[in-house]
């Protein structure tokens, strides 16, 4: 599956309060790259106008029996609530290798561009049979909440785990915003 190229996405949207669907990618490689986009919002932008969904957002997961590769700037996987509902988890599992490159993101937001969000952020949770990296300037798996609702924490589980040359892994309140508490971050490897 390749999820490429500015306006490219996979994503499932609640402006109201139903809950948002769960976005689910499976095949032997996954990639999301060039900015393209797999995402589940509770809230956003409609129209070009922001609203705040009350409903949960859904969950976002990616399986690959090899490989998942998030890279490229404004290339991102993730979950966001803009309003009181409860942000999604976000899983990404392959047997071999998880990359976030060049600028790719794997998220879960509270908060995000409207910065209103009052619901939890979705925590992010990724495991690989061999490696993840996470590589180059503005790559990042984190959980951000950017209102008063509580960050998701973040997971990272494979025999070998490498943030490297700019990238992040990160959980964090902005608290000139926000005031929610963030979550905690965990790597095995």
């Amino acid at each position: 599956i390749n999820v490429s190229g500015p306006g490219s996405s996979v994503s499932t949207t609640t402006h109201g309060g139903g809950i948002g669907g769960n976005v689910t990618l499976s095949a032997n490689q996954v990639a999301v790259e060039n900015g393209g986009r797999v995402t589940s919002e509770s809230g956003g932008l409609l129209g070009g106008a922001p609203t705040v969904g009350t409903g949960d957002s859904g969950s976002v997961s990616i399986t690959a029996g090899d490989t998942i590769t998030v890279s490229g700037q404004d290339s991102v996987v993730s979950t966001s609530t803009f309003g009181g509902g409860e942000g999604g988890y976000v899983t990404l599992d392959a047997a071999n290798q998880v990359s976030v490159l060049s600028g790719g993101r794997v998220a879960g937001e509270s908060g995000g561009t409207v910065a209103v969000g009052t619901g939890s952020g979705g925590s992010v949770s990724i495991s690989a049979g061999n490696a993840i990296t996470v590589s180059d300037a503005g790559s990042a798996v984190t959980t951000t909440t950017f209102g008063d609702g509580a960050g998701g924490g973040v997971t990272l589980s494979a025999a070998q785990v490498s943030v490297q040359n700019g990238g992040s892994v990160t959980s964090e309140s902005t608290r000139t915003i926000g005031g929610g508490a963030s979550g905690g971050r965990g790597v095995s490897g």
